[in-house]
């Protein structure tokens, strides 16, 4: 293939990969056009994208009569609380993974990680035994507690401190500084792109939980963002305009997080490319 079929080639893949993503920026196009839309004006056609008009009373309603600000806060709460715990728990687990000998390292490790295989639905059950028996049900311990670890990030950042010379660790440790030490100053800047991409994942899973709360909570003042578009969905199932808006104002977290993190991703990667 010569140069200029080469750059043909990339032209086509660019414009082909603009137009999947437009189709898939689509109905969210629509979702918050419709948002800011009177009921009657929702299934007009053609689609006005841009309407001609801001009907802020969707907005209104919801926060005057569904409480949504208790709804958030649940949600910013747990999903917070999740992240700061699993990233530290995780965090601390893959040092010591990777970088402490111990007896039995390779093999706890084993068994730490198979359990990524035991579906989550399986666990169900027992924790709802367990949790109406610890009298944590309908509280909002019972979404807390199993997301203070996690797995996949021990496995995700044991990769990181792997690839981290020991060299680094041996020279901290001469100058006198302790386990702690080296993992929270020297170890944990070097993983920040690691740290910020579980974060990421974190969140977004704990925001957008709906099995969870479904199964343990069933006091209204209680619920989270998903649970509480459900339930508004099975309640007002053709009020479209409030379905929209309600739904818009859910994202508005998840695009936050997810464009801090990638600061602090690119932040980790070059930093990681400069000598100093």
């Amino acid at each position: 293939m010569t140069k200029k079929q080469k750059k043909s080639a990339r032209y086509l893949i660019t414009a082909f990969m603009v137009l999947v993503s437009i189709s898939m920026l689509i109905p969210f196009f629509w979702m918050l056009s419709s948002s800011f839309k009177r009921p009657v004006d929702i299934f007009s056609y053609p689609i006005k994208w841009i309407p001609d008009y801001l009907y802020l009373n969707n907005y209104k309603y919801l926060f005057e009569r569904e409480n949504v600000l208790l709804t958030y806060f649940n949600s910013i709460k747990i999903s917070c609380i999740n992240v700061a715990g699993a990233c530290l728990t995780s965090a601390l687990a893959a040092y010591a993974f990777a970088k402490m000998k111990f007896r039995g390292r390779d093999i706890l490790f084993l068994i730490y990680i198979s359990t990524l295989m035991v579906p989550v639905q399986a666990t169900y059950v027992p924790k709802f035994v367990l949790f109406t028996q610890l009298g944590l049900r309908n509280t909002h311990l019972a979404l807390i507690l199993p997301g203070l670890y996690a797995v996949l990030g021990t496995f995700l950042m044991r990769q990181y401190f792997m690839q981290i010379p020991d060299a680094i660790i041996e020279s901290a440790a001469m100058d006198g500084a302790t386990q702690l030490t080296i993992w929270w100053r020297i170890m944990l800047p070097m993983v920040k792109p690691a740290l910020a991409t579980f974060a990421i994942i974190v969140f977004s899973f704990h925001w957008n939980d709906y099995e969870n709360p479904l199964i343990f909570i069933s006091n209204k003042k209680l619920f989270t963002i998903p649970l509480a578009l459900a339930n508004f969905t099975d309640e007002n199932g053709r009020m479209y305009h409030y379905i929209m808006a309600l739904t818009s104002i859910a994202i508005v977290p998840i695009f936050t997080v997810f464009l801090i993190g990638q600061r602090f991703f690119i932040q980790g990667m070059t930093a990681g490319a400069v000598k100093g």
